[in-house]
C-alpha cells in the first residue's frame, strides 16, 4: 500500500493520472454536449419540414439522419445527416478546433425534374474548394462568377449567375462562412449541400432549405 502511495508521488505517475482523470471527464461532458447539440440541430431540421412526411433517427453523439419522403417542390426525396465534432475525443477535438472544422449538416436530395443549369459552389480557400475547383475550371463549359463571403460560382447551362446568386444572397449575408458546397448537377444524388450548422439557429436551417427550393426552381 506504502508502495502505491508513494508511487503517486513520482511527477510521471501524477501526469498520466491527471491526463486520465481529463480524458475520462472530457468523454463524459463532451458526449453530453454532443447529444444536446445533435437533439438542438435535428429539431431545427424536422421545424423545416412541418408538412413533410419521413423518417427521423434519434440524435446520437455522432449527430443524426433522416429521410424526408415528400419535401416541398423541387425536391422527390431528401437525405440529412449531421456530423458532429469529436468533443468526448480532447485529443481530436483539439486538433480539430486549430483546423477550424464545424459541426456540419449534410444533404443529398434527388429532383422532380432534370436540371437545364447545372451548379457548383465553393468556398474557394478551402480544402473541398481547392480539390474540386480545378477540375471543374478546366472544363470549356463551365463559366465562373465570384460570390461575397469567398464563394465561387459554377454554372454549366444558361441560368445566369445573377438568378443564381439571388435566391442564397439573404443567407450568405446573415450567415457568413456557413455555405461550404451547395452542389446541382445531372447526375444522381442531383443535390449535395455542406454546411457549417453551429451558428444557424432555427431560421437559420429553414432560411437555408427555402433558399435551396427556389434555387433548384430555378434551375430546373
Amino acid at each position: 500500500m506504502n508502495q502505491l502511495v508513494n508511487s503517486l508521488h513520482k511527477p510521471s505517475v501524477l501526469v498520466i493520472v491527471t491526463l486520465s482523470v481529463l480524458l475520462v471527464l472530457d468523454f463524459v461532458v463532451g458526449s453530453q454536449r454532443n447529444l444536446q447539440l445533435a437533439t438542438r440541430f435535428r429539431r431545427w431540421v424536422k421545424t423545416a419540414f412541418p408538412n413533410s412526411e419521413g423518417k427521423w433517427e434519434k440524435a446520437r453523439t455522432s449527430g443524426f439522419q433522416a429521410v424526408v419522403t415528400k419535401p416541398p417542390s423541387p425536391f422527390r426525396s431528401i437525405f440529412i445527416q449531421a456530423v458532429m465534432l469529436p468533443r468526448e475525443v480532447l485529443p481530436l477535438w483539439i486538433l480539430y478546433m486549430f483546423q477550424n472544422k464545424k459541426d456540419l449538416l449534410l444533404v443529398e436530395a434527388s429532383l422532380k425534374k432534370p436540371l437545364k443549369t447545372e451548379v457548383e459552389i465553393l468556398r474557394k480557400k478551402s480544402r473541398l474548394g481547392k480539390r474540386i475547383l480545378p477540375k471543374i475550371e478546366g472544363k470549356g463549359s463551365w463559366e465562373k462568377e465570384e460570390m461575397k463571403d469567398g464563394l465561387s460560382v459554377l454554372k454549366n447551362g444558361r441560368t445566369s449567375h445573377q438568378s443564381i446568386i439571388r435566391p442564397l444572397s439573404k443567407f450568405v449575408s446573415s450567415h457568413p462562412g456557413a455555405i461550404q458546397r451547395i452542389s446541382f448537377r445531372r447526375e444522381s444524388p442531383h443535390v449535395l449541400v455542406v454546411v457549417a450548422v453551429d451558428q444557424l439557429g432555427q431560421k437559420g436551417v429553414d432560411r437555408l432549405f427555402r433558399s435551396l427550393e427556389v434555387l433548384g426552381r430555378t434551375l430546373i
